[in-house]
């Protein structure tokens, strides 16, 4: 009720220099899904999908699931302030317990051909994503097993069977907004489960059969208005940990500041900009700076790191 309440209130404040309008959430489902297997050079694209690692019975092979979704239909120039995404699990493994899975961005494009099989999968069809290959016969990943960011967007405890969703987190909010303002970079993303121990692999839906992945992406239409006549004033380093500074044309000889978090509360204000801005003891995600100057008012985001 209280972010309710100071979401209201931030548009109320805005409105007075720009136009302020409400969040809205859309649900996705996956363009493209696969899954790659180390022991072999196979695929399943239009399978089910797995993550996880086999019992020894079944060879301790790890499996991992690639996932896409267009998100193009959101307005460029919105600010994500939310995102989640359901996997819907439908077998697991006979020993498997409670084991941790991770999401990772994707760095490099890959491919969904028309492989279908089980567990083990099938045998790859171009374009196909393989453990060694972002395509088949098109092109290799840098490392076996798939190129994908280092960082954890999220991390989730699967047990048994059933809908299993990943709360939304600052880095997994920050790629997906990396998606929408520079669409290229969009490869999806990768689940990975417990590959330490053997047991622990899983069957999940994919877009093409059983219960499809959902991604549920909340964003706000861009704070500010183009009729304002603000100059573009630079706002750097962005992204940046420590400080952000804020550079403005000759034109401009006053500007005041005002920052606010994802919820819309205020959590920095000066009525003369003069000095770099402390950001070390924010917590990471997007904030919205607020510049207003000879009348006019402009809106950019920075990311906290």
């Amino acid at each position: 009720m209280k972010s309710v309440l100071r979401k209201c209130l931030f548009a109320i404040i805005l409105s007075l220099s720009i136009v302020a309008l409400g969040q809205t959430t859309n649900d996705f489902s996956p363009t493209k899904d696969n899954t790659i297997y180390s022991e072999s050079n196979n695929s399943n694209g239009l399978g089910m999908l797995f993550s996880g690692k086999t019992d020894s019975n079944n060879g301790n092979n790890n499996r991992r699931a690639l996932i896409q979704f267009d998100i193009s239909s959101i307005p460029s120039s919105s600010m994500i302030t939310e995102v989640t995404l359901t996997l819907n699990v439908n077998k697991d493994a006979p020993a498997a317990g409670s084991e941790t899975y991770n999401l990772y961005g994707l760095t490099k494009d890959w491919g969904e051909g028309s492989s279908s099989g089980g567990g083990t999968g099938a045998p790859a069809i171009a374009p196909d994503a393989t453990w060694n290959d972002a395509m088949l016969v098109t092109s290799s990943w840098n490392s076996p097993g798939g190129d994908y960011s280092g960082t954890s967007l999220a991390s989730l405890d699967f047990s048994g069977t059933g809908n299993f969703t990943f709360s939304s987190t600052s880095n997994l909010v920050t790629l997906v907004q990396s998606w929408l303002d520079a669409p290229s970079s969009n490869h999806g993303i990768i689940l990975i489960g417990d590959e330490s121990k053997s047991g622990t692999a899983r069957r999940l839906g994919s877009k093409d059969s059983g219960v499809a992945p959902k991604l549920s992406v909340t964003w706000e239409p861009a704070l500010s208005n183009d009729e304002f006549v603000l100059n573009n004033f630079s706002m750097y380093p962005n992204p940046n940990k420590y400080e952000i500074k804020l550079h403005f044309p000759s034109a401009i000889s006053k500007a005041s500041v005002k920052i606010f978090d994802s919820l819309g509360k205020e959590i920095y204000k000066t009525g003369t900009y003069s000095k770099p801005i402390n950001v070390s003891d924010w917590s990471s995600g997007i904030y919205l700076v607020r510049v207003t100057s000879l009348g006019k008012t402009k809106t950019k985001r920075f990311v906290k790191l």
